[in-house]
Parts: C-alpha cells; sequence; structure tokens
C-alpha cells in the first residue's frame, strides 16, 4: 500500500534514503540543486526555516520503502522563487481570501529546470505515471489539511511537467530571458556579433557602470 509522509526537516529523512533516490547518474538523473548536501545546507545555514518563511514539509513516498521524495517548504511569501505571483496574491486579497500560507515544491533561490519529484529506479513508467498523479491528490489533501492556499511546482523538467497533474491542476506559463555562450572567447568576441552601433552603446553602458563603482568605491 503507498503511503505519504511529510517532514519538518530534510534531515529527518537522512541522506541515504535521499540521495539514494535522487542521485542516478547511471539513469541520467544527476541534478545537483535536488541533492541533499544542497538543500540541507540551506536547512542548517538557516536560509531556508519558518523565521525565513520557507518552513520545509518534504514528501516521501512508501511502498512501503521509501520508493520517492520531493522537496516541499510551506510559504509565508513569494520571496526566492524567481516566479512572479504577486498578482495572484493580490486578486486573493481582493476577494477577502488568504494566499499566504500556500505549499510550493521547488528548489529555493534557484531557478533552474530539474526534477521536482524523484522516484526509484526500479518503478516501470506506468507506476511512475500513476505515484505523479497519486501525489498531486496527496497536495491537494496536504492543503485542504493545512489551510493552506494551494500547491505549487516550478521550474519541473518535461518529464515532470508531463506527469505531474490532477483534478484541479492547472499548467502556468511564463517567459525568462537566458544567455547562452556560443563559443564566445571573451568580450570583444561576444560584441563582434552586434551592428557597429549595438557595440558602441554596449561599450559606453559598460564604461560608465565601471566610473559609478569606481566612484562609490565598490
Amino acid at each position: 500500500m503507498t503511503t505519504f509522509s511529510f517532514h519538518n526537516s530534510i534531515a529527518d529523512i537522512g541522506q541515504e534514503t535521499w540521495d539514494a533516490l535522487v542521485h542516478r547518474p547511471d539513469s541520467g538523473l544527476d541534478y545537483p540543486f535536488i541533492r541533499y548536501g544542497f538543500l540541507h545546507a540551506l536547512e542548517s545555514s538557516g536560509s531556508v526555516c519558518v523565521k525565513t518563511g520557507w518552513q520545509p514539509l518534504h514528501m516521501v513516498i512508501n511502498d512501503p520503502e521509501p520508493v520517492g521524495v520531493m522537496p516541499l517548504y510551506v510559504k509565508q511569501h513569494s520571496y526566492g522563487e524567481y516566479v512572479f505571483d504577486w498578482a495572484w496574491a493580490d486578486a486573493y486579497q481582493r476577494y477577502g481570501l488568504e494566499y499566504y500560507p500556500k505549499l510550493l515544491n521547488a528548489i529555493p533561490f534557484t531557478p533552474s529546470t530539474g526534477p521536482r519529484l524523484c522516484l526509484s529506479a526500479d518503478l516501470s513508467p506506468e507506476q511512475q505515471a500513476e505515484l505523479h498523479q497519486a501525489a498531486a491528490q496527496a497536495l491537494t489533501q496536504v492543503c485542504r489539511q493545512h489551510k493552506l492556499s494551494g500547491w505549487h511546482s516550478l521550474f519541473l523538467d518535461t518529464d515532470s511537467l508531463a506527469l505531474l497533474k490532477g483534478d484541479g491542476v492547472k499548467r502556468r506559463l511564463g517567459s525568462q530571458y537566458h544567455w547562452f555562450n556560443q563559443g564566445y572567447h571573451d568580450f570583444d568576441d561576444f560584441l563582434s556579433t552586434f551592428s557597429s552601433r549595438k557595440r558602441k552603446n554596449v561599450r559606453k553602458e559598460r564604461q560608465k557602470s565601471i566610473s559609478r563603482q569606481s566612484a562609490t568605491g565598490f
């Protein structure tokens, strides 16, 4: 029988259990930000805690041994997420509803796409799909029990995005701009792809920035 347990500290789950499910380089799952060491450092340093508005509530899926883990946080604000949902909070307030606290499945302070629910490699694709949907239902139930406005998963990878669904689950789209190094050797090499006018403008802006830093002592 599949059960779900929730923990206020990743230390309660333990590194052996957590990393056995999230660190599998042989299967292509080697995403550093969901590793025990990274998440535990955030908690042990006090960066992630009740006081900072990031209360851990990590989920473990048991069948009956642990077969899945998910980083979860009860949030009292929207800082450190790099997804701006202030309009949602404002809409809730206008209708006399409480948007915070909410439940967040994400990596704190890390806008990097990756896995958000890690499952045992021994599970079949069908079993993994079933557990994703069961997890969505469990999160909805936890929100009801703890009077949370809802749960959110941020920066999911493609596989998780396709599988993490259920009744009442909505997909939210946002736009971001990312810069990729296309083999540039240095900044001048990068500028060589610009038109003459744009290169001149960038150099002026950069020089102004350097001058301001020198004047302020930074």
